[in-house]
């Protein structure tokens, strides 16, 4: 399963880099972590944390998620994760697994946590999952215009493989979304050590 301690390869300087957080490229963004960065963990969403869910959903997203979606991915057989850090959450991720493919619906980290590595060790954590339930191909969707999150996922090792027309809402009609896959035979014991 996904959750429990993550514990990550080249751990220290990880943790060093969240641990001087305070110096990011744009200081006025920044927000001193209030916790403890030794004390990353994971576990399955409660509905009891749908309220603050949403909240990071709607600071995260200009058109987010509503709270019926949520409750449909916790009532069905998607897989439903929080990660957090005693009681602050630093983001959740959904993903759908069907025969030897997963599928990753939701990701997001808290923006006043962004920019420390915690999406890219986050995902690290859900591809070693995915793996280890015997999938051999992840799938996402990015809006076009999230270049961040591209650079991430090309950075962790995902090939664009096409263009969903007009697959996202926006502000101004539809977005594309960037189809992404990563074939997880590729997926090295390098990207994440373990987690228990």
């Amino acid at each position: 399963m996904l959750y429990g301690t993550i514990w990550f390869v080249n751990e220290l300087s990880f943790l060093e880099r969240l641990k001087g957080a305070t110096k990011m490229t744009n200081p006025k963004d920044q927000v001193a972590l209030p916790f403890d960065p030794n004390t990353l963990d994971m576990r399955p969403i409660l509905s009891s944390d749908l309220g603050r869910v949403m909240q990071v959903e709607r600071a995260a997203y200009p058109i987010p998620w509503t709270l019926g979606v949520f409750e449909d991915c916790l009532s069905s057989n998607n897989e439903c994760s929080l990660f957090f850090s005693g009681e602050h959450i630093l983001g959740y991720a959904i993903v759908s697994h069907v025969l030897d493919e997963t599928h990753l619906l939701n990701i997001c980290i808290d923006p006043r946590y962004a920019g420390r590595g915690f999406g890219r060790h986050y995902l690290s954590a859900i591809l070693r999952s995915a793996k280890d339930r015997g999938s051999v191909m992840f799938f996402l969707e990015v809006r076009a215009s999230n270049v961040g999150a591209i650079h991430l996922y090309h950075s962790l090792g995902f090939n664009e493989t096409g263009i969903r027309k007009n697959y996202y809402p926006a502000k101004n009609g539809r977005e594309d979304a960037v189809l992404m896959t990563f074939d997880l035979s590729t997926l090295s014991d390098s990207v994440i050590d373990t987690f228990a």
